[in-house]
């Protein structure tokens, strides 16, 4: 699905909101894959930034919450802890 802006989302819905499982790409080259809940990123998901940097982990509400790695360009690896991002 074309969302306005150029976004893309393919996964479920519930009530016309992203629910479930899912992946969104915005414009500019962000990505997500993952849960969703009432169109908000929650639970596992990966987060994949244009330079290629991640962010696999927990969200919560929206927002990077909880024990995640991030993986940069790299290749280095950090595990860390979030409260809200």
């Amino acid at each position: 699905l074309e969302l306005s802006g150029g976004d893309k989302y393919e996964g479920r819905f519930k009530k016309g909101i992203k629910n479930g499982y899912g992946k969104f790409t915005t414009n500019n080259g962000i990505k997500y894959e993952g849960k969703w809940k009432n169109g908000k990123m929650e639970g596992k998901g990966i987060l994949t930034l244009p330079d290629g940097e991640k962010f696999k982990g927990n969200f919560k509400d929206g927002k990077i919450f909880g024990k995640g790695d991030i993986v940069l360009q790299n290749g280095k690896k950090f595990d860390e802890q979030f409260q809200s991002i």
